[in-house]
């Protein structure tokens, strides 16, 4: 075998054992970070959850909350007592306090919505029956906080 031919093989070997060798620390570091990810999002989702408690006094009076919490949205349904004497003006009030004591809980664990980009919905359902005697929930709307507006907004309907 040439010189050449020696020094051509020595080249590719050295080359395959530096793009291997480079390959591996490099995923191992990419691992780790999206380890430590996927902790701090279920970490972030378990204390968005904690938060999303109803305070006492409310659910005293009969209220209910379901909650349907991710990475990047919290979704609130509270429900009224059945037979409550909801109207959009209470409906209105009653969601705009609500999300914003949720934003200030937020805030105050140092979970900022605008920087976690979070979209937070809360809705004021009222149980009911319907004409035909069926349990129906009644709602005038629902408060958004959206993150790219960094702002709290009313949208009509039941949607």
């Amino acid at each position: 075998m040439g010189k050449a031919k020696k020094w051509g093989i020595g080249i590719a070997v050295l080359l395959v054992l530096s793009f291997i060798g480079s390959m591996l620390p490099e995923n191992k570091e990419k691992k780790v970070a999206e380890q430590q990810a996927a902790v701090a999002n279920q970490q972030l989702v378990e204390t968005m959850t904690a938060l999303t408690q109803l305070p006492d006094v409310v659910t005293e009076n009969g209220f209910t909350r379901d909650v349907d919490v991710s990475r990047y949205y919290i979704h609130i349904t509270d429900t009224a007592p059945e037979n409550f004497d909801n109207d959009l003006k209470f409906s209105q009030s009653y969601s705009a306090g609500a999300i914003q004591t949720y934003i200030d809980a937020l805030v105050s664990e140092g979970i900022n919505p605008k920087q976690e980009e979070l979209t937070i919905s809360l809705r004021l359902v009222t149980k009911e029956k319907s004409v035909t005697g069926n349990e129906q929930y009644r709602s005038f709307g629902r408060i958004v906080y959206d993150y790219n507006t960094d702002n709290v907004t009313w949208n009509d309907g039941a949607d």
